[in-house]
């Protein structure tokens, strides 16, 4: 049995879970699961034995040391590993090593040396985009480049990022990561009428702000209710914001995926206003709109990073530019009012879905990627 470790140095950010959706999803290889530390919030998706029957494995540093913030301080700082937590890994006997996100890379460098095996780096987004302390970042960019046999960009805008950064272009594999068909699908019962979603961490660039703005645009009348999925530390700045519009509008908080899928699947739209933050940070793919895509649920994005990547405006859901409340709120109106253009952008929502972005295809074609390595 192939196996590869997945690594992320906190197991697992509840925002995360198509970390553990996409290695659980591996037709063939198994998953073990590798990092510094629990990450008690979302550390659930990993907790089982198996999922779907097939067997997977969690080696935490921190369940081998005494001082477990002393002896990843070493690995980080110094690239000390923890002996106890090598030998374990080296009974798995791991092929490769894939690290999420740049940053997780850097501390995988000194274990792929010590296992002998091909380090595989996957770039979302904040790991390539944010310019905050640019000349540390491109020291260790560089660092993570060289060590990395292969660097999977997981847009076609994170693979320009990564080139403008200096990453050579023979290492760059485009790969989307996909998103679960079978449990993300369209519901048999009809949309709540004037449901929006927004699904992601209440954070500057998910832009969540000009969505609450574009919503003070559409008059009472329009019966126009919004939910908002997730937390962050934004939270407190836009409930009061909130309170300015003239519809109703609920913080719903962290959800689970099954209560997102509920979510989602009853709305008439969801609203992806994503921007450039102020630290340069942008999306890679928001995992939410294909999500949206594969319920049948149209989506109002915008012409930022690798969103119109999923969206073909008019086809199946619209794009507006950055910051533009008066399309927004323009797109929101249209679905919300349009049967007959909702039914239409639902049925192309999910066939590029299942075309285009399919979990267990893509799964597949990671598979030959760790094989090529």
């Amino acid at each position: 049995m192939s196996r590869a470790i997945i690594f992320r140095k906190d197991l697992l950010p509840y925002s995360e879970t198509f970390i553990a959706e996409q290695a659980h999803h591996l037709p063939s290889w198994e998953p073990i699961f590798c990092g510094f530390k629990r990450n008690t919030a979302g550390f659930n998706l990993i907790e089982q034995k198996s999922v779907a029957g097939k067997d997977y494995h969690v080696c935490i540093e921190s369940d081998f040391s005494r001082a477990p913030k002393l002896t990843s301080g070493l690995h980080k700082k110094l690239n000390i590993l923890n002996k106890n937590w090598l030998l374990e890994l080296k009974k798995l006997s791991p092929q490769i090593i894939h690290a999420h996100f740049g940053s997780n890379a850097l501390n995988c460098i000194a274990l792929s040396k010590a296992l002998n095996i091909p380090l595989l780096t996957t770039f979302h987004g904040r790991d390539i985009t944010i310019n905050k302390h640019k000349k540390k970042q491109d020291e260790n960019l560089k660092k993570v480049f060289n060590s990395s046999e292969k660097i999977i960009a997981v847009s076609e805008f994170i693979k320009r990022k990564l080139l403008e950064r200096g990453c050579p272009e023979e290492k760059i594999i485009q790969h989307y990561i996909g998103v679960n068909t079978h449990k993300f699908k369209p519901s048999e019962d009809d949309a709540v009428e004037g449901k929006v979603v927004f699904v992601g961490r209440l954070v500057e660039k998910k832009g969540c702000e000009y969505l609450i703005k574009a919503l003070q645009k559409i008059g009472p009348e329009k019966n126009i209710h919004l939910n908002i999925i997730g937390d962050g530390p934004l939270m407190s700045a836009l409930k009061e914001l909130s309170n300015e519009a003239p519809c109703n509008i609920t913080f719903l908080g962290r959800l689970s995926p099954d209560q997102i899928v509920d979510e989602v699947q009853s709305a008439q739209l969801l609203c992806a206003p994503s921007i450039t933050a102020s630290t340069g940070d942008q999306e890679g793919l928001p995992i939410s709109i294909l999500e949206a895509l594969s319920c049948g649920t149209p989506v109002v994005g915008t012409y930022s990073a690798g969103i119109a990547e999923a969206i073909d405006d008019g086809n199946n859901g619209f794009l507006v530019k950055e910051r533009d409340t008066d399309a927004i709120a323009d797109r929101i109106s249209s679905i919300t009012e349009d049967k007959d253009l909702r039914k239409k952008l639902s049925v192309n929502a999910r066939q590029t879905a299942v075309t285009k972005f399919d979990l267990d295809k893509q799964s597949s074609l990671l598979e030959e990627i760790y094989k090529g390595l």
